[in-house]
């Protein structure tokens, strides 16, 4: 992980659209929030920002993540807007804004980039996972990040649904 383990969240989410949307299935009622803003903090100082969510006005369904140290900040997208927009951009402190880096070669996939990127993403993981158990080789991430990126879910809904931030010991 850039950071380490995050230290802590505080989330919000909301309702964007409030009614019933149209679907490949029809018409069906919106019975649970669908945009999610979470803050983190890390045990080494970095901050960092994250959203996901459907129908959020002005931003296509995705996840976005920033993580801001002290000597650099990272933007993470994975977009539904067109196929290809994921990106990664990073910031550093004599420059100040972001910039398009390219994402590194073992992240990508061989699967078209007219695929969406969530199923490039899964993808990738069964990929990876299959490669590395015919190498016996640990993975990277390893399942001790999954868990701990699973430690924070935990605590962003948990800080959801008790209107507080949650530490993460």
């Amino acid at each position: 992980m850039m950071t380490g383990p995050s230290s802590g969240s505080g989330p919000n989410t909301t309702t964007g659209v409030g009614h019933a949307v149209e679907t490949p299935r029809g018409r069906v009622p919106v019975e649970v929030d669908d945009s999610c803003v979470w803050l983190m903090d890390f045990a080494n100082g970095a901050l960092g920002s994250g959203h996901a969510g459907w129908t959020t006005i002005g931003r296509p369904p995705g996840t976005e993540i920033r993580i801001y140290g002290s000597q650099a900040a990272a933007q993470v997208v994975l977009s539904d807007d067109l196929p290809g927009s994921e990106s990664l951009r990073i910031a550093t402190a004599p420059e100040h804004a972001f910039q398009p880096v390219e994402i590194p070669p073992r992240f990508a996939t061989p699967m078209p980039i007219s695929a969406p990127w969530y199923r490039r993403f899964h993808q990738n993981l069964v990929r990876h996972f299959v490669e590395e158990v015919r190498m016996g080789r640990s993975a990277s991430p390893t399942f001790r990040d999954g868990a701990h990126a699973n430690v924070l879910l935990e605590a962003v809904i948990a800080a959801m649904t008790e209107g507080r931030w949650v530490d993460i010991g």
